[in-house]
C-alpha cells in the first residue's frame, strides 16, 4: 500500500509521486480524492493520474479519454483527469491499469498542471496498488491484503448486495431528486422548456456549461428486460459527434461503463419515447445507469441544450 495523505496548496509544482513498483496484469490502483479541500476549484484545473515505466522520464495518462467518434478504444470513457464537480467531496476511485503499465518498475503520479496560486487545492489519501482482490470488490469495497472490506449493505467475498435492491425505478422529475436514487447529477436543473411542460409536468433540462451527467443508484435488473424514457434534443446548428448523449451501464459500481446506446441527432427533435432492450450483461443484481454528454458548447452561446424529460422505467418481464 502506498501511504499518501496530503492536501496540496503549494505555489510551485503540485504533484504526488510514488516509488517504482512491479505492475502485472492483475494489478489495480485504488485511492481517495477530494478537489478543493472544502473550497471552490476551477473545473478546468483537474488532477491528472499518470504512469511512467522509465523512471519518470516520460509520463502517460492511465486512462485516455475516449468519446465519439473515436475508434480503436475499448469503450467510451472519461480520462484519468479528475476535477469538480464530480470530485468536490471525498470519493474513492478504482482504476484498471492498462497493459502498457505492466513492468517491473512502474511509478504513478497525481499532478495538477494548471492551478490558481493560493486556490484550486486537492487532497489524496488511502492509495493502494495491489492485486488479488476478486472483481475489484465489485466497486463496493476496499481491497486489503487480497480481501475486500465491503461498503455498508454489501458483503461476501465479492461485495455483493446483502439485501435485494430495487428492481423498478420510476421518475417524472416533478419533485426534487432523491440523492439516494440519483447519487450524481451535473449540469442539469428541473424546469420547463420555454415555459411549456413536456409529457407530465416538469423535466430535467441539461443546459449548463461543463459536465452533463446523470447517474442512477444500483438496481436489481436480473429479471428486467427494458429501459424506457422520454427524450428531447435541442440544438442550434449541427452539433459535433462528440456532443452525442451516451446511455451506459455499469455492473461494478461505476469502475467500468459499457455503452447501451449512443444518441446523436444532427438537428433538434420532437419529444421521443425510447424503448431499449437490456443486454444479458446488464441483467445483474447491482446494475447502475448513466446518461453522459461528453462535450457541449455551453450555455453562454446557447448552441446546444439537451432537454431530458425522463420516465425511467426498468420493466420486469413487460414487453
Amino acid at each position: 500500500m502506498l501511504s499518501i495523505s496530503v492536501c496540496l496548496l503549494t505555489e510551485g509544482l503540485r504533484y504526488a509521486e510514488s516509488w517504482d513498483f512491479e505492475v502485472s496484469a492483475s494489478s489495480f490502483l485504488q485511492f481517495d480524492l477530494s478537489m478543493g479541500c472544502s473550497k471552490a476549484v476551477t473545473p478546468t484545473h483537474g488532477v491528472h493520474l499518470e504512469f511512467s515505466t522509465d523512471c519518470g522520464h516520460h509520463w502517460t495518462l492511465v486512462t485516455p479519454e475516449c468519446v465519439p467518434p473515436a475508434i480503436g478504444c475499448a469503450r467510451y470513457t472519461q480520462s484519468s483527469i479528475y476535477s469538480t464537480p464530480q470530485y468536490s467531496q471525498w470519493r474513492r476511485v478504482t482504476v484498471y491499469l492498462p497493459s502498457a503499465a505492466n513492468s517491473p518498475r512502474t511509478r504513478f503520479r497525481w499532478i495538477q498542471p494548471h492551478f490558481t496560486p493560493g486556490a484550486d487545492s486537492w487532497s489524496l489519501d488511502n492509495v493502494l496498488l495491489a492485486s488479488g482482490c476478486p472483481w475489484m470488490c465489485s466497486g463496493h469495497g476496499l481491497c486489503n491484503n487480497g480481501r475486500c472490506i465491503c461498503d455498508r449493505d454489501y458483503g461476501g467475498v465479492h461485495c455483493v448486495p446483502m439485501a435485494p435492491l430495487p428492481f423498478v425505478l420510476r421518475e417524472d422529475f416533478n419533485e426534487n431528486l432523491d440523492p439516494e436514487i440519483w447519487p450524481e447529477m451535473y449540469g442539469a436543473e428541473r424546469g420547463m422548456l420555454s415555459g411549456e411542460p413536456l409529457k407530465s409536468g416538469t423535466a430535467l433540462i441539461f443546459k449548463g456549461e461543463g459536465l452533463r451527467m446523470l447517474v442512477s443508484q444500483d438496481l436489481d435488473c436480473t429479471s428486467n428486460l427494458y429501459i424506457q424514457f422520454s427524450f428531447k434534443f435541442i440544438t442550434k446548428g449541427i452539433p459535433e459527434r462528440s456532443h452525442s448523449v451516451l446511455l451506459q451501464y455499469s455492473v461494478n459500481g461505476g469502475i467500468i461503463w459499457i455503452l447501451l446506446h449512443e444518441f446523436y441527432f444532427p438537428s433538434s427533435t420532437d419529444t421521443l419515447f425510447l424503448h431499449l432492450p437490456l443486454p444479458p450483461s446488464a441483467q445483474t443484481n447491482a446494475t447502475r445507469f448513466r446518461l453522459w454528454q461528453p462535450y457541449n458548447n455551453g450555455e453562454n452561446r446557447s448552441y446546444l441544450v439537451l432537454n431530458l424529460h425522463t420516465i425511467f422505467l426498468f420493466t420486469s418481464n413487460v414487453p
